[in-house]
C-alpha cells in the first residue's frame, strides 16, 4: 500500500475528514479497513505468570516459613490475601 506522504503540510493541517460517504468507500477500498487484531491470553496463561512471579513466589516462602515459626495466624492471613 502506498500512502500519500508527499503532499504539502497545508492539505494535512487543512484536512477536514471524508466529505461524502463516497469518499469513505474509496478510502476504504484503496487502504483497507481500519482495525488491530489483538490475540488476548486465556486466564491459565494470566494466572500461570502471576503466580511464577518473582514476588509472589518469595511472599509463599515466607507464608512457609511463618508456618513452621509459630506465626500460623498471620502466615493465613498472608495466604488469604495472596489468593484473593
Amino acid at each position: 500500500i502506498v500512502y500519500p506522504t508527499n503532499l504539502p503540510l497545508r492539505f494535512y493541517r487543512d484536512w477536514k475528514g471524508h466529505e461524502s460517504n463516497d469518499h469513505v468507500i474509496l478510502a476504504h477500498q484503496v487502504y483497507g479497513p481500519n482495525e488491530t487484531i489483538l490475540e488476548l491470553p486465556t486466564f491459565g496463561e494470566l494466572i500461570g505468570e502471576q503466580l511464577m512471579a518473582p514476588f509472589f513466589l518469595f511472599q509463599v516462602l515466607c507464608v512457609v516459613l511463618w508456618s513452621l515459626d509459630e506465626y500460623w495466624y498471620y502466615a493465613m492471613f498472608t495466604l488469604c490475601a495472596l489468593l484473593m
